[in-house]
């Protein structure tokens, strides 16, 4: 899969065509009673984790809610921190989440469009690209957002992609398909799977 999104100024995420994804998925049931809530797809972040397998972890809700400043939760750690999307670029909430100590991070969107996020251009030109973030970043939607709930009731969440088996998977595209999407990752900051290129 081949990212097309530059790191934009506000770092927010770019709502891209489908074929410039990497999905993975989700499942959600209650912890108490094992009683499954429900499954959803996300995209998956193009900095943090390239794999991840990861089975009946709690969902916890990120306080602040948006991460726009440091979480403050202690129940985060080892968790999946859930965190809505708003007020800061997505790169820093996911870094946030890695120095809370939590397992992965799931962003909600507030729509129902498939959100990419990547990284945060400064102000002063410099990248911010996410390379110290290592672990799984998912962005679902606002529905999908929903079934996590508010924190109430006690969710588990499991997580599973593998970036490298859906590119393999991409090779199968009709040529032109991929001679197009290889033009594009010429001209993108870097491709799934790939070392990220310095910035000029």
């Amino acid at each position: 899969m081949v990212v097309t999104a530059w790191p934009d100024m506000e770092g927010r995420g770019s709502h891209a065509t489908g074929s410039t994804m990497s999905y993975g998925s989700i499942q959600l049931s209650y912890s108490a009673t094992g009683e499954t809530i429900g499954q959803a797809k996300g995209v998956i972040a193009d900095f943090g984790a390239r794999v991840a397998h990861l089975r009946d972890l709690p969902a916890v809700h990120s306080r602040p809610a948006m991460a726009e400043s440091e979480i403050v939760n202690a129940e985060v750690r080892g968790a999946v921190v859930v965190i809505q999307r708003g007020a800061v670029p997505l790169v820093d909430k996911a870094r946030r989440a890695q120095m809370a100590g939590a397992a992965a991070a799931v962003i909600v969107n507030t729509d129902e469009r498939p959100l990419l996020a990547h990284g945060h251009r400064h102000r002063d030109g410099t990248y911010d690209l996410g390379e110290d973030i290592h672990i799984p970043v998912l962005v679902v939607s606002q529905s999908a957002g929903s079934m996590l709930g508010d924190g109430s009731a006690r969710v588990c969440v499991s997580l599973e992609y593998d970036v490298s088996l859906q590119q393999y998977a991409d090779t199968s595209a009709h040529p032109s398909e991929q001679d197009t999407r290889q033009q594009r990752s010429d001209m993108s900051p870097r491709q799934h799977g790939s070392p990220r290129p310095a910035p000029d």
